[in-house]
């Protein structure tokens, strides 16, 4: 048993020697451009990463001010709606109004039964492939350029 230890000793240290005595490969190109790119990629500022990467303070001021343009924009548009009930009354009483409001459900509702089936489905579709081509072209333009860069 002694002796068995001493020759995979003696055989890990002539492993060892031959493989310290090979030469140094050099990593492939693609490697290399790789490593290099995620250096670069960890030296960009926080505002440069994506909102995940972003320091929780940051977010959460992010979210607030989203939160605060969000209600702006509701006031803005109830101050143009009054805006336009004082200037304009026909078309705040017709837009403002339940009952009108009301028929114009009603109109939408008997001109949706008046469109053919056929052409339903056709919109449909045509929306449904527009829908599919705009993520695919997202999606080529998002490979072309910010994948190779």
């Amino acid at each position: 048993m002694n002796d068995s230890f001493k020759s995979a000793e003696e055989l890990d240290r002539l492993l060892h020697r031959a493989l310290r005595e090979l030469p140094a490969r050099r990593a492939p190109l693609s490697l290399e451009m790789r490593v290099i790119q995620e250096l670069q990629q960890r030296s960009v500022p926080w505002w440069r990463r994506s909102y995940p990467h972003w320091p929780a303070s940051a977010r959460g001021a992010f979210v607030a001010i989203c939160g605060a343009l969000v209600g702006l924009a509701a006031l803005a548009g109830s101050q143009i709606a009054a805006f336009s009930a004082h200037w304009w009354p026909p078309i705040s009483m017709s837009v403002n109004g339940p009952i009108q409001a009301l028929m114009s459900i009603r109109a939408l509702a008997s001109m949706s039964q008046s469109i053919p089936p056929l052409w339903l489905m056709t919109g449909l579709g045509v929306a449904a492939f527009l829908y599919a081509a705009l993520f695919g072209l997202g999606i080529t333009a998002y490979r072309t350029l910010y994948l190779r860069l």
